[in-house]
């Protein structure tokens, strides 16, 4: 069977009569609706969860109700003369030169070797997951990453050093994912967004440890313009996604409460 044929079937559009209605009802597409989804993560990277039929953002926002990904940043650190801060790794963070660069990079290579943590890229994602969701097992030889937050007179910023050796050259700066739908990626195989709380004093980061939110996701809404056949029940529909699962796979049934709040019409 193709990967086309598996797309094709993998929401039974013939069966629940769907691809007839739309055709029938194109404006009945989900547009004006929105989904919440609760379940563990969503890459938000991904064709199918940018944009609606009707060109608005998918995905709406990304909120962590199980606290595995939030880091206090209420200590206070200011820039020195020479435009650099100390992170609570204790690293110096700025932005490096090239050479200095390559040099911090052999080395973090060689000590993920040893930690036999990157002979795969599902390694890597593993394992960065499981560092951010067990802050307490974090000590100074471990892989950490400093986070800094700031306000920049009209909104609560944040930069992470996905480096995790100091250099900002590349550290994406973000803001609050409802506000502006950017994320970031770690090791260009982890995609994460960024929720601010407590006037800068709570860094809530969003990452998706799971598939099955992002598969619920794509069935419910998923919107493929140039390949419909690939479409979700509601390719027009917005998500807003509730990670209610922690590393435990607990349940966090207040996310109901916030699901009423947000406004959305349907929960999955």
């Amino acid at each position: 069977m193709s990967d086309l044929k598996v797309l094709k079937d993998y929401v039974p559009n013939e069966v629940t009569q769907h691809d007839e209605f739309i055709k029938k009802y194109p404006k009945y597409d989900g547009r004006g609706v929105v989904i919440a989804i609760l379940d563990g993560g969503l890459d938000v990277s991904l064709d199918g969860m940018q944009q609606t039929t009707t060109g608005h953002a998918k995905v709406i926002d990304c909120i962590d109700f199980t606290g595995a990904g939030n880091v206090d940043t209420s200590i206070i650190r200011k820039i020195n003369d020479k435009n650099t801060i100390i992170g609570l790794s204790g690293r110096v963070l700025k932005k490096m030169r090239k050479k200095t660069i390559e040099k911090e990079n052999k080395k973090l290579k060689q000590k993920l070797e040893d930690k036999k943590m990157k002979k795969e890229s599902k390694e890597n994602f593993k394992a960065i997951n499981e560092y951010l969701k067990s802050s307490e097992d974090l000590s100074k030889d471990s892989l950490m990453a400093d986070c800094i937050v700031w306000f920049n007179g009209k909104q609560w910023q944040t930069c992470i050093d996905t480096s995790f050796i100091g250099d900002l050259s590349d550290a994406k700066v973000l803001t609050d994912f409802c506000d502006e739908h950017e994320y970031g990626t770690i090791f260009e195989q982890i995609t994460y967004s960024i929720k601010i709380h407590k006037n800068g004093h709570l860094l809530e980061i969003f990452t998706s440890y799971i598939n099955h939110g992002t598969q619920v996701s794509h069935v419910a809404a998923a919107n493929f313009p140039n390949e419909p056949e690939r479409n979700g029940i509601a390719p027009g529909a917005q998500i807003i996604l509730m990670n209610i699962f922690d590393s435990k796979n607990a349940r966090h049934f207040n996310v109901l409460k916030n699901a009423v709040s947000s406004k959305a019409h349907t929960l999955g």
